[in-house]
């Protein structure tokens, strides 16, 4: 007993250790320039031209719990098993609305390279093509929480965890960008990180269901987790617990399973039923219908 005391203590001491030292980081990098080579300045992919209304979205968002489920501003580092998510103190924690932004961006590079496109970290895109791919209204107050988004995924560093150590140290943000407004007209330039760059040109996205964008916070991201792990299976179960610590949330697990409880009542996870084995605190789930994920 004493012994899983004092283990329990040092696991305890070493997330804190680990959270203490990303914000350090987090702080000490809030100023850093990205350097960009003149070269690549010129080699921009304008995803406006692009025609596409699927949606699409990258393996690594799919599988770990970058966004939160609430709008509610957290400034507070999220720590999981494999990953620290550490917001800007400024912008806070990027949410699953936000997300948006990152799948129109997956959708457009994704249907760019089937057109043949060779793919490169820089894109030029307007906040009007935004809009229209998300079916959103063109207004001013829309404009403006694009911005919003953008700043809050473009700060939020991302750091691993391995053996309770980061193995990256100053972590990394999935893009960053500059916008240029000319009234109600901004086009803006995203430079993306180059694991995000690269898992598309390996085509590592998945379709999502033409009615995700339908889909409340906590649909869309047990969405996800569903199409990432139970892809062309006719069945995929997963602990309670396990399934709450994957899709990110920080409810208690009573409040956690009464929500799950009302998904599974409505049956309104589209392309997907879902089960609960209260004996087992097993939660399952198998697709509705016969669909193939694929990014093509």
């Amino acid at each position: 007993m004493a012994d899983s005391t004092r283990s329990a203590h040092k696991s305890a001491a070493n997330a804190t250790d680990i959270i203490s030292s990303r914000l350090k980081n987090l702080r000490e990098s809030n100023n850093e320039v990205h350097k960009i080579s003149d070269s690549a300045q010129e080699n921009f992919i304008f995803l406006d031209d692009i025609q596409t209304n699927s949606k699409r979205c990258d393996l690594f968002t799919l599988e770990f719990p970058i966004f939160a489920l609430s709008k509610k501003t957290n400034l507070e580092p999220v720590l999981s098993e494999r990953l620290i998510v550490s917001p800007n103190p400024m912008y806070g924690q990027p949410n699953m609305y936000d997300k948006e932004t990152l799948i129109y961006v997956c959708s457009k590079l994704i249907q760019a390279q089937n057109n043949g496109v060779l793919l490169g970290n820089k894109v030029r895109i307007t906040g009007y093509d935004f809009l229209k791919f998300t079916g959103k209204k063109f207004n001013g107050n829309n404009y403006a929480k694009l911005k919003e988004s953008l700043n809050r995924i473009s700060s939020t560093h991302i750091s691993f965890v391995k053996n309770g150590k980061i193995t990256r140290t100053q972590g990394y943000t999935l893009f960053w960008f500059d916008m240029k407004e000319d009234g109600s007209k901004s086009t803006i330039e995203l430079t993306l990180h180059e694991s995000l760059i690269t898992a598309l040109r390996e085509n590592k996205a998945l379709k999502l269901d033409s009615h995700y964008l339908e889909l409340a916070p906590l649909e869309r991201r047990l969405y996800e987790v569903v199409l990432k792990h139970c892809g062309k299976q006719a069945h995929w179960s997963i602990g309670l617990e396990s399934l709450q610590d994957k899709i990110g949330s920080t409810q208690t697990l009573r409040h956690f399973k009464a929500d799950l409880m009302k998904i599974i009542k409505e049956d309104s996870l589209n392309s997907y039923h879902v089960g609960f084995d209260k004996l087992r605190g097993i939660v399952s789930f198998r697709p509705k219908q016969h669909h193939t994920n694929s990014s093509k």
